[in-house]
């Protein structure tokens, strides 16, 4: 196995989707209720706020992420590249690690590897892999690496 390539989780985003396209419909019928009525406070504007334009930016994109079909990252016996990074070399790469970070009362898994110009950091929640695969992935092309470089 030369490389793996890591997509977007289309049966996941897909889900988010139709259930923000849900709470958008949710969001509308709410707030067309009630700003039918003749008088509307601030509280009633952000409610409006709230449950439609926050579910259509979600709506957007989670419709990006469920119809790009482009690789997000590559790891291979050469190195890692993402979407955001071209291709380093593991002999670039240092500190290379899945990490979980909580964010308010969910946690987010993220990638996370340190190379000469900067780092990079990955959110892999809508990945189709999980912190511990990925986490394989890493320490077994780090181990392919250096056995062809003997």
């Amino acid at each position: 196995m030369k490389e793996t390539k890591i997509y977007y989780f289309k049966l996941l985003c897909y889900s988010r989707l139709i259930l923000n396209i849900l709470f958008l419909g949710f969001g509308l019928f709410i707030n067309y209720a009630l700003l039918n009525e003749k008088e509307t406070t601030v509280f009633e504007h952000c409610l409006f706020l709230i449950f439609v334009i926050a579910p259509i930016y979600l709506v957007f994109d989670f419709f990006k992420k469920a119809t790009n079909n482009q690789v997000q990252i590559l790891i291979s016996i050469e190195g890692i590249e993402t979407f955001s990074t071209k291709l380093k070399k593991w002999e670039e790469i240092k500190n290379e690690k899945v990490i979980k970070m909580r964010s308010g009362k969910s946690n987010r898994s993220f990638l996370v590897y340190d190379f000469p110009s900067g780092s990079e950091k990955v959110l892999i929640d809508y990945y189709d892999t999980d912190e511990k695969s990925l986490g394989k992935l890493l320490i077994k092309y780090r181990e392919l690496n250096k056995l062809r470089s003997i």
